[in-house]
Parts: C-alpha cells; sequence; structure tokens
C-alpha cells in the first residue's frame, strides 16, 4: 500500500518589513487565497486590502477602471475571460 506524506501549508518565510500597501483584486476566492494573504500580511506588516470577486467580474472592474486600476495585484481563476 503506497503512504502519502501530509502537504505543508503554504507559508511565506525571510521577508523584509517595508512599509506600505499592496491591493490585490481576487478572482479565485477568498477560501482559496485569503489564508496565504494574511500570512503575507502578517509576516511583513505590509498593509494587503483585497477586492474579491468572481473572475468575470474582477475582470470588468478592471476594464471599467483602466489607467485607473489601483490594484498592484490580479489573480484569476479562469485567466481566459482577460482581455
Amino acid at each position: 500500500m503506497p503512504t502519502t506524506t501530509p502537504t505543508a501549508a503554504p507559508r511565506v518565510i525571510d521577508v523584509r518589513k517595508p512599509a506600505g500597501s499592496l491591493i490585490i483584486y481576487d478572482g479565485s476566492g477568498e477560501s482559496l487565497v485569503g489564508p496565504i494573504i494574511q500570512q503575507f500580511s502578517d509576516s511583513t506588516g505590509i498593509e494587503v486590502p483585497v477586492n474579491y470577486a468572481g473572475t468575470p467580474q474582477a475582470a470588468s472592474t478592471l476594464l471599467e477602471e483602466g489607467n485607473h486600476f489601483p490594484a498592484d495585484m490580479f489573480f484569476a481563476q479562469n485567466p481566459g475571460v482577460l482581455p
């Protein structure tokens, strides 16, 4: 019978503590990336506001905001909806 090795949870390691914030628009779901983002914020001291929405809604927001899009990062569950 094959044995399985438990998978360790992702974690942020050896990160310096710069000031500022990182704005994220997320189309993949809070349950998927929320714990990782929280750990990053706790480890670095960087404020991380996240706009959670479905990928199509987040992509639509990106198009509507154009050059005024405030996010530093955009996660998509289905990148095929991106322009």
